[in-house]
């Protein structure tokens, strides 16, 4: 049984699973994107490469235009045999009503420095707007502090979290160790995009690119408003390297074994994660006082709007924002079970301050993984 999938290098290895063989050719990308499946009713439903978010329209509402823009061609029907995307939503986190126009778009790029992993285009997910300087359908909205002291654009919407999530959590957000708890379990400025997709008979684990990018950094870190981002997996996997009791994929497991979601607060106590950023003072408007070391510059934050100085804040060299590098989630699943898969965002506390969130490059696998979230 031969699969073919992109993970953005070529190379050619050879994987033992299940008492099977895999033979795995992983494909040079060129900008093409993964996850496009053979037709229903297949032996062996293959995962080839083929291109299908060109020409998608930035303000978009159609839900599975992101699923294209991320890479996810294929799809199918409830009633159906083969592998896919059955139906998708955009709603605010819980699941209800709709979110701000200007939560979510699809883009070429995200400033000059975050291309598309894969394919043509990425999706953008904000507590803001989701563009940067420049682009437009929706256009950017300044992320420098206004005079009165609030900052972003607040689309005044709120619900409640997810409440599954908020379950295994014991009704509260989890959070890092040693920073304070959220004020409220509400939702500010949420939006979530829901796929429910079939998954190929071949396919065992999935994984897709994200990056997290915060205006709340790094003078809200380890404070109550560590806005969230979450990527909740419904599967019936239950094997021996299991997925997230709270089934949230976009968690960073630290080395003594604390999940840590992503968001501000990966940056707290020098994870690694949160790289694109300078190093100096963090929590300086009322929360955990500390230092960053792990900044490595903020390169990938070049033309996001988040880049602009704000020497008032921290430190003299301070900037608008922070975030991560791109970072790979994966998640295991069950051959040709129906997965439900939610990306959601949302401000804590209140609805000030904006987070940007960048989607792309889904890819299924044959390999059973280690969930969670990793740096490339």
């Amino acid at each position: 049984m031969i699969i073919s999938i992109g993970l953005g290098r070529s190379a050619l290895f050879t994987v033992a699973l299940v008492g099977l063989t895999w033979l795995l050719f992983v494909a040079c990308s060129s900008g093409e994107g993964p996850a496009s499946q053979s037709g229903e009713g297949s032996a062996s439903q293959t995962v080839t490469n083929i291109p299908c978010d060109t020409g998608l329209a930035s303000d978009s509402n159609d839900p599975m235009k992101y699923a294209k823009a991320i890479e996810l061609c294929q799809t199918t029907t409830a009633s159906g045999s083969g592998p896919g995307v059955i139906s998708a939503a955009l709603t605010l986190g819980d699941g209800t009503g709709t979110p701000a126009t200007v939560s979510h778009s699809i883009r070429s790029a995200f400033g000059t420095n975050n291309a598309p992993r894969g394919g043509a285009a990425l999706v953008v997910l904000s507590t803001g707007v989701a563009a940067a300087p420049g682009q437009s359908n929706p256009s950017f909205a300044s992320l420098v502090p206004a005079s009165d002291g609030s900052s972003g654009t607040d689309s005044s919407l709120s619900s409640a979290a997810p409440s599954d999530f908020l379950s295994a959590n014991g009704g509260t957000f989890p959070n890092a160790p040693g920073c304070p708890a959220p004020s409220s379990t509400t939702a500010y400025d949420p939006v979530m995009l829901t796929l429910k997709i079939r998954v190929p008979s071949d396919a065992h684990s999935f994984s897709f690119w994200a990056k997290f990018l915060s205006s709340e950094f790094p003078q809200d870190l380890c404070t109550a408003y560590n806005d969230f981002f979450v990527a909740l997996l419904d599967s019936r996997y239950g094997g021996a390297i299991p997925n997230p009791p709270d089934k949230n994929l976009a968690v960073y497991i630290s080395p003594t074994k604390s999940l840590i979601p992503m968001g501000v607060n990966l940056a707290f106590n020098n994870s690694g994660l949160f790289t694109s950023c300078f190093n100096g003072h963090t929590g300086c408007t009322g929360g955990v006082a500390g230092t960053i070391s792990t900044c490595a510059g903020a390169s990938g934050l070049v033309g996001t709007g988040m880049d602009t100085a704000a020497p008032n804040y921290c430190d003299a060299n301070s900037i608008v924002g922070g975030g991560t590098d791109w970072l790979v989630i994966r998640g295991n699943v069950v051959p040709s079970e129906v997965v439900t898969l939610r990306f959601a965002l949302w401000d804590t506390s209140d609805g000030k301050g904006d987070t940007d969130v960048l989607l792309d490059d889904f890819a299924w696998s044959p390999n059973i993984v280690t969930p969670g979230a990793s740096p490339q």
